[in-house]
């Protein structure tokens, strides 16, 4: 396609931003931060899965037996032709633009306000030393929080020990939880500006200092110097209410391919694992498996690019849910270009609910075995401490913490 052709579909895309054609295929959406959310119009949804990315002008549906997503023209490709839509089919493409460009949409199924295009473009939040002692201060906090809180019944301890985590895992890999009022106070103590970590998206100013991870359990990610350089936040409080996303990371910041940075990628026989979601991950970790988490079942273009390269086996452990989860395997072997899939035993669900059960480790075992890999010891058992190199502000953080709690 020649400049001026991308020019041209750039200009039609401008002309029509999600937030003007979204409305046409989706009933009561409803604006929250940056998003739009509303029950996706290409699958059953129950509870609202479809969600616009206003900045960025993307949307998806997070359901996992959908999984659809795109841009405006996808949108409309989606509606016109369903899940035979194909963007790189220059019949539809060219239907799915003469739509968007001719105005051949259905109306509006409710009114679209102003502050919807009150939107500036979306570019990601550099992880600059002053980010990354916010990101610190964070996870050093929300561990401190974690362990604070103690193992009785109920307590997210507790349910990451139900889930198969050891305590050296839960201590190495800094897992933590958001409580959702101590961030601010720590921050200020150590000297940290609220407006920044705003910016950074672990605080809403506007809201009393919310906490974008309250009520969550919050899994780390960083590099093998320890640097903190992302967090990911899996729901747990029960007043998170049915419709919060399971899954949330860091809105300002691009999402990782969790476990990445810190990945041994020097060539070599032992496999990589790549699961769906951290909790998946640890646990492959925790039995001797280097691994890491898409986060999801849609997988960008670019963390796809890094696992063709990668110069280890890959072997794919999908979901065991009835379809959604090896399809989503499947999509991504094809966007990589290889990978062995390993699928589990009737009756598993993920890899760390093999992990809450007794014998299903060495089920797992067995499993690999059969692919030709035998597990390692863990990365702090090999003589590489993945512990995170803290600053006095940490200490800081977890004093006063202590005097809080």
């Amino acid at each position: 396609m020649d400049p001026a052709q991308h020019a041209t579909l750039d200009e039609i895309k401008a002309r029509h931003p999600l937030q003007d054609v979204a409305p046409r295929y989706v009933a009561a959406l409803r604006h929250t931060g940056s998003h739009l959310v509303g029950r996706c119009p290409f699958h059953d949804d129950q509870h609202p899965s479809f969600t616009v990315h206003l900045p960025t002008q993307t949307w998806h549906c997070y359901a996992a037996s959908c999984d659809l997503g795109g841009d405006v023209i996808d949108l409309v490709g989606h509606a016109r032709f369903g899940r035979a839509w194909n963007s790189h089919d220059k019949a539809m493409f060219k239907e799915a633009l003469a739509d968007l460009g001719g105005n051949n949409l259905p109306p509006l199924r409710q009114p679209v306000p102003a502050a919807w295009h009150r939107q500036q473009a979306w570019r990601p939040v550099e992880l600059s030393p002053h980010v990354q002692m916010l990101l610190h201060t964070a996870a050093r906090l929300y561990h401190t929080t974690l362990l604070a809180m103690g193992p009785g019944p109920g307590t997210p301890y507790d349910y990451l020990r139900r889930r198969g985590f050891s305590h050296a895992t839960i201590r190495q890999e800094a897992i933590g939880y958001a409580i959702g009022d101590l961030l601010a106070p720590a921050l200020l103590a150590c000297g940290l500006p609220l407006d920044a970590a705003a910016e950074a998206h672990l605080l809403d100013t506007e809201r009393r200092n919310r906490e974008f991870m309250i009520g969550r359990v919050v899994f780390v990610e960083r590099d093998r110097s320890g640097r903190v350089l992302h967090l990911i936040g899996r729901a747990f409080a029960p007043t998170l209410g049915p419709q919060a996303p399971k899954y949330l990371s860091l809105k300002e910041m691009a999402k990782p391919l969790y476990g990445y940075a810190r990945l041994d990628r020097r060539e070599s026989n032992q496999p990589v694992l790549l699961v769906e979601s951290p909790p998946d991950a640890l646990t492959a970790r925790q039995w001797g498996f280097d691994a890491l988490a898409n986060i999801g079942t849609r997988m960008k273009g670019e963390h796809a690019a890094l696992l063709a390269r990668l110069k280890r086996p890959l072997v794919i452990v999908p979901h065991n849910d009835g379809g959604p989860g090896l399809a989503a395997a499947e999509r991504w072997r094809e966007l990589i270009g290889r990978g062995t899939l390993a699928e589990l035993p009737d009756g598993v669900k993920d890899l760390n609910e093999m992990a809450a059960r007794s014998d299903d480790e060495r089920e797992f075992l067995k499993l690999m075995r059969a692919l030709g890999y035998e597990r390692r010891p863990p990365q702090w058992a090999r003589g590489q401490s993945s512990r995170p190199i803290y600053t006095q502000a940490m200490a800081w953080a977890e004093t006063l913490l202590a005097s809080q709690l």
